[in-house]
């Protein structure tokens, strides 16, 4: 048999969030995460977490939607390679953020608008994420549309919901069948009676032989 216990959850809140245009740097005191076309440029997003020190298996980003500004925005998510105190201090750029392979995409539509959606990333995401246990780590985002999603987030932060890994699962031994248990029993029986078979043997013998006058 082997002994589990359930896997345990835990959601954490980005403690830093903000966006990149191609003709706009990031302003540090602006954590809005608007992404797609807009005031003239594309914008891409960012979300930072600090992350628990154990393994993960699964995880799960929740944002909220604010205003579409468009239908079929297909926003994509992907990992972040480059300085972290840069992308949050403005010194990053546009170009690299939404770069690697995707770790989840999702659609939005106008009628998605002041909703919440949650995307579930890959095995490539929860692989970096793995990677980077205990310390910092930045999911990016991209929307390549005519349009914008996440429009107005003012004072919303994104979630990481992160399922641990468990250890691997230990045997514990169970109990004997029940004709193995029988089996044992019957072989102690015909032990004992061995040894009592044997033990009367000897008692009969030496009898024999004190009644003959030999010493056993």
């Amino acid at each position: 048999m082997a002994a589990t216990s359930p896997a345990k959850a835990l959601t954490i809140t980005a403690n830093d969030q903000g966006w990149y245009s191609t003709n706009l740097p990031h302003d540090p005191t602006n954590t809005t995460y608007i992404v797609g076309a807009y005031n003239g440029g594309q914008v891409r997003n960012f979300f930072v977490f600090n992350l628990p020190n154990s393994p993960i298996s699964s995880a799960f980003f929740t944002v909220d939607t604010k205003v579409v500004s468009a239908n079929n925005q297909n926003v994509s998510l992907f990992g972040f390679n480059g300085s972290i105190a840069d992308l949050i201090s403005g010194a990053s750029s546009y170009s690299v953020l939404g770069q690697g392979q995707s770790f989840a995409s999702l659609i939005y539509n106008v009628r998605d608008t002041t909703g919440a959606k949650t995307f579930t990333l890959n095995s490539a995401g929860v692989s970096y994420l793995n990677s980077l246990v205990g310390g910092q780590a930045a999911i990016t985002g991209d929307n390549p549309g005519s349009g914008y999603v996440y429009g107005a987030s003012f004072f919303t932060f994104a979630t990481l919901t992160l399922n641990e890994a468990l250890p691997p699962a230990q045997s514990v031994p169970g109990p004997l069948p029940i004709f193995g248990t029988a089996a044992a029993f019957q072989a102690s029986r015909r032990l004992k009676n061995r040894i009592r078979q044997s033990s009367l043997s000897k008692t009969n013998g030496n009898n024999l032989l004190d009644r003959v006058g030999i010493d056993a």
